[in-house]
């Protein structure tokens, strides 16, 4: 996969939190998630990124068409060791496979998630690819409207 819609030439993989509520007659990820957060990330995840996952406190990380069936669980902050464990393995295993032949110095990992999506295996990550994180710090309405504006230009 090349990247063709980046000034910076990385292949941009995004990562965008589960969040809200959730259509319990979807058939996929991205049919699943149905808030005003998720579909604003999601905007900007095909905007921006060369591709992106859902990371999902259920399922762990999601590709768009992952056939999934609602649910109602949340990570809690600091006290997500095994799921960040097994997220780190799905991702690492999905790269391998989606990013086949292409240098993990070319790829740069972008996390749209707050702190619990991210603590214990983002320093993983960035032992190994290019990390960033556009809204660290940011609440949930500040969130909102960078990626209002962010989708508007």
């Amino acid at each position: 996969m090349t990247n063709t819609t980046h000034n910076n030439m990385k292949t941009q993989i995004g990562l965008i939190p589960c969040c809200g509520p959730k259509d319990s007659n979807a058939k996929t990820a991205r049919e699943l998630y149905t808030s005003d957060l998720f579909k604003k990330n999601a905007e900007y995840a095909d905007n921006n990124f060369d591709a992106w996952y859902i990371l999902s406190a259920e399922y762990g990380i999601l590709q768009l068409h992952d056939g999934v069936e609602t649910y109602d669980k949340k990570l809690k902050r600091g006290k997500n060791e095994d799921w960040s464990d097994a997220v780190l393995g799905d991702f690492m295993t999905r790269v391998v496979t989606d990013f086949e032949g292409e240098s993990w110095e070319d790829i740069e990992v972008v996390f749209m998630c707050g702190e619990s999506y991210r603590s214990g295996w983002e320093s993983t990550l960035q032992e190994r690819f290019e990390t960033s994180i556009p809204m660290k710090g940011l609440e949930i309405g500040e969130q909102k409207s960078w990626l209002k504006e962010q989708n508007s230009i």
